[in-house]
C-alpha cells in the first residue's frame, strides 16, 4: 500500500494586510508596515508554493480559524517615536513554548542572520500583544512565531528591510526547510506572458510578479510552467 507524504502545513500570516481581523480592522501597523510584510510573505507563498513536498496557506490579518498545521509564521514590522530604536524580535505564545517552537526559532533566527547587514537581534517576546497575540488563539500548530522583522522607524532598519525582500523570503523558506529537515532542491521554471503573447518574465518569481502586476507589462497577465 503506499505511503501518504506528510502535509507540513505552513500558514504565512502577513500581519496588518486587508482584509483584517474582525475587531482589529483599524490597525494598520507601523508605517510601511503593510507595503513590507506583504511583499515578504508573497514572495515567501511563492517558494513554499513551489516546493511540492510543503502545503502553503497565505492570508493577511484575517486569520483563518481553526487553521492547524505545523508552523504559524507572522509576519510584522515594528515602529517606535523614538528613531534610535532598531533591530529585530521574535515573539511566541509562552504557554506553548516548546522544543518544535524552539527549533523553529533557532532555524529563523540563523538564516536572518546570514543574510549580510541584517538588523541587530532586539529583544524578543517583549510586549504582551507579541505574547498574547490573537494568530495563536485562532491556530493549532506545532510552532507559532511571530517576527518583527525590524523599525521601519529607524532609517537603517528601513533601507535595509525594503532592499533585502527577496533575501528574507529566502531565509524564511530556507529555515522552513531546516525545521523540516528538508534539502533545497531545484524549483520549477515559470514564465509570464502578456496580453500580446510575449513571454515578459521567466524564472521562479512568476507568480509574485503576477501579483504584483508591474505597471510596464500589458495585462492581462498568463502563467505556464517551463520545467
Amino acid at each position: 500500500m503506499p505511503t501518504t507524504a506528510p502535509a507540513r502545513r505552513v500558514l504565512v500570516h502577513m500581519g496588518h494586510v486587508s482584509p483584517r481581523e474582525p475587531g482589529f480592522t483599524t490597525q494598520t501597523g507601523a508605517a510601511g508596515e503593510i507595503e513590507e510584510v506583504e511583499a515578504i510573505g508573497k514572495r515567501l507563498y511563492a517558494l513554499l508554493d513551489a516546493d511540492a513536498r510543503l502545503t502553503p496557506t497565505l492570508c493577511g490579518g484575517d486569520v483563518p480559524d481553526g487553521w492547524t498545521g505545523d508552523i504559524v509564521l507572522a509576519l510584522h514590522c515594528d515602529g517606535s517615536s523614538n528613531p534610535a530604536a532598531r533591530g529585530y524580535s521574535l515573539g511566541w505564545p509562552p504557554a506553548e513554548y516548546g522544543p518544535k517552537t524552539l527549533r523553529l526559532i533557532d532555524h529563523l533566527e540563523t538564516r536572518y542572520e546570514a543574510i549580510a547587514g541584517h538588523p541587530p537581534h532586539h529583544s524578543d517576546n517583549y510586549t504582551a500583544d507579541m505574547r498574547g497575540y490573537y494568530a495563536w488563539h485562532r491556530t493549532h500548530a506545532d510552532a507559532k512565531v511571530l517576527v518583527e522583522h525590524g523599525f521601519l522607524s529607524n532609517e537603517a532598519d528601513r533601507l535595509w528591510l525594503q532592499s533585502h525582500v527577496l533575501a528574507i523570503a529566502q531565509a524564511w523558506y530556507l529555515a522552513v526547510l531546516d525545521y523540516y529537515g528538508l534539502a533545497l532542491q531545484e524549483l520549477p521554471t515559470w514564465e509570464v506572458v502578456d496580453a500580446k503573447g510575449k513571454v515578459v518574465y521567466q524564472g521562479t518569481w512568476a507568480k509574485v510578479l503576477v501579483w504584483l502586476k508591474p505597471k510596464k507589462w500589458a495585462g492581462p497577465l498568463t502563467i505556464r510552467r517551463v520545467k
